[in-house]
Formats: structure tokens, C-alpha cells, sequence
């Protein structure tokens, strides 16, 4: 694996983009929750298919590229 070129610029990006994985995590879940709450049905099916996007974007290279860190 080659080493990043950590330029501040690379640092922010990395940080908005762990940022808004995380963020939208439980507004999945709050999501799915207040729809199954209020009968709209298959509320869990919106939420398993907020958090799979999440999952493409992390198994994204170019994207991850900008979340890992060398030790």
C-alpha cells in the first residue's frame, strides 16, 4: 500500500467524509423507526438501504482512501 500525501486539504476531506458516514447512521435508523411508528410499512427496508449505501461509499477505494491513516 503507498503512503498519502496528507495535505491538509486531504485531512479535511477525510474528516468530513467519516463524519457524514457516521451522522448518517442513526438517522437511518430514526427513519426507519418513525415510519414503522406511523404505519407507512417497511420503514427497516429504507433504513437497510441508507446504511448498504453507506456500505458502497466505505467499499469505495477512492473514498476510503481519503478515511485511512498511516501509522
Amino acid at each position: 500500500m503507498s503512503r498519502i500525501d496528507w495535505t491538509p486539504q486531504k485531512v479535511e476531506a477525510a474528516r468530513r467524509a467519516n463524519f457524514w458516514c457516521l451522522a448518517m447512521l442513526p438517522v437511518a435508523a430514526a427513519v426507519g423507526m418513525a415510519m414503522m411508528e406511523a404505519g407507512l410499512g417497511h420503514g427497516e427496508t429504507v433504513a437497510i438501504s441508507i446504511c448498504g449505501v453507506l456500505a458502497r461509499w466505505l467499499d469505495d477505494p477512492e473514498f476510503v482512501e481519503g478515511l485511512r491513516c498511516d501509522a
